[in-house]
């Protein structure tokens, strides 16, 4: 893929990938290959909708989680994480002995 003529060598890291802008970018900034105008309608739309993908992949993944979870519950299964401190003994400490929760942790 050939860079634009207005790309020089120290602007950037040339952007090919046009997932790349939705995610967490680090380093240079980022220069287009082809241009967008965010200033249009269809410029802000365009560097939107794989932000919006991706955020509904994320929203499938916790449905199908969550369905998982909920099935492996009903089948005795899933019984989530066991408690670590008992909540009658912090009830004890925190109203009849008076103790804040750093004291408690």
């Amino acid at each position: 893929m050939a860079l634009p003529a207005a790309y020089r060598p120290g602007m950037g890291e040339p952007l090919t990938c046009r997932t790349r802008p939705s995610r967490s970018v680090r380093g240079p900034p980022l220069v287009p290959i082809a241009p967008i105008d965010t200033g249009t309608a269809a410029g802000k739309a365009f560097l939107d909708m794989p932000g919006v993908f991706a955020e509904f992949e994320t929203n499938l993944r916790k449905e199908r989680q969550a369905e998982g979870i909920a099935a492996a519950k009903a089948r005795g299964v899933y019984k989530g994480r066991k408690a670590k401190i008992d909540a009658a003994v912090v009830r004890k400490l925190r109203y009849e002995e008076k103790l804040g929760p750093a004291e408690i942790a």
